[in-house]
């Protein structure tokens, strides 16, 4: 909903409103809630929802430093070796996910312990992928040096 939605849909649920008051009520409404965010307030609005204002680094490194994932290893250079760490990456997290889905269903969550699996069966999809890309028929994996 947006904001002239809002003001029609007030000034129609309180026929003795005229357009105008509605519009300088959803306005004092926004200004409030605006000024108690940018104040560093929770604003809590019953029924709708809870709303703050986090700080948030996206930065690689902030996000590096939050991840349980290894680090994506430098000073390599041949392309098996990339694709040798892109494996253990994804492993990493389809393990993770894996331990997601027994932790929620343990908590009695089944709806996210299936998102989890959804997620899970998209990880493992493109984790096959990854590791056919880098066999032999044999099963051992490429050098990249051919």
């Amino acid at each position: 909903m947006i904001r002239s939605e809002l003001i029609a849909r007030l000034a129609q649920q309180n026929p003795h409103l005229f357009a105008k008051e509605a519009e300088i009520v959803v306005d004092a409404l926004i200004d409030r809630i605006t000024a108690a965010l940018a104040a560093g307030d929770r604003v809590d609005l019953r029924d709708f929802g809870t709303f703050s204002v986090r700080d948030h680094d996206g930065s690689t490194q902030a996000v590096a430093e939050r991840t349980k994932l290894p680090q994506c290893p430098t000073g390599i250079h041949a392309v098996a070796d990339h694709m040798v760490a892109l494996i253990d990456s994804y492993a990493g997290y389809a393990n993770a996910v894996r331990e997601k889905i027994d932790e929620t269903n343990q908590a009695g969550d089944p709806d996210s312990a299936d998102l989890f699996t959804e997620i899970s069966r998209a990880v493992d999809k493109h984790l096959w992928f990854l590791k056919a890309d880098v066999q032999e028929p044999t099963g051992t994996l490429r050098d990249g040096n051919k």
